[in-house]
């Protein structure tokens, strides 16, 4: 488990080391930490909208239909001890 209290999710991919990161990353279990990151979010418009749209940028690159079912036939064929076959 990762000593940086921002990374203990319960998925590993949810923050790839973006600078700045596009989220409001803050401690596990720490309540006021949230309550802040959630504060400048209702402050600030421009950075929800920003935010928001560099996490729907993200989820279309990395998990679309296209890229999930490519990553499984491809450690499928892995598995299997076959080429990888371009879908």
């Amino acid at each position: 488990m990762s000593t940086d209290p921002h990374r203990d999710t319960a998925r590993p991919d949810a923050f790839d080391g973006e600078t700045p990161p596009a989220s409001a990353l803050v401690p596990v279990g720490d309540a006021a930490a949230l309550a802040d990151a959630l504060g400048r979010y209702l402050e600030a418009p421009a950075l929800r909208r920003e935010h928001g749209e560099a996490g729907r940028r993200r989820v279309e690159a990395h998990f679309s239909n296209e890229v999930v079912w490519g990553h499984l036939f491809d450690e499928m064929d892995r598995l299997l001890g076959r080429e990888s076959v371009a879908v």
